[in-house]
């Protein structure tokens, strides 16, 4: 933990200290103990909180669905695409294409 105020050396009448946790809590209500030691005795104290709720989300948007070219044969290479966007610049954990009687195949980032 840090000081507050570096130049406060007067304990007895109190010294704030901090630590701010910045990696990310997960969803739920979190506990903590904040433990001392003044090189002879160890003294702790607990407490409840914060209560970390998730953050909102906006669906992704899927648009301009294509596939090229779009006949040929069965050896032909058929190209199927799609443009992903997100509002809140999220990362798709997945983007799949679905060739019905075929199967599901997972698509590549193109650009």
């Amino acid at each position: 933990m840090l000081e507050l105020d570096p130049s406060d050396q007067y304990f007895k009448d109190g010294k704030v200290y901090y630590y701010d946790y910045t990696a990310g809590l997960s969803v739920g209500t979190h506990s903590y103990t904040i433990t001392a030691d003044d090189g002879t005795d160890t003294t702790s104290v607990g407490g409840t909180g914060p209560t970390v709720t998730a953050d909102a989300n906006t669906p992704s948007v899927l648009s301009n669905p294509s596939v090229t070219p779009s006949s040929g044969t069965q050896t032909t290479n058929f190209r199927y695409t799609v443009t992903y966007k997100d509002a809140d610049n999220d990362d798709p954990v997945s983007i799949d294409v679905t060739i019905t009687g075929i199967g599901t195949f997972a698509m590549l980032e193109l650009d």
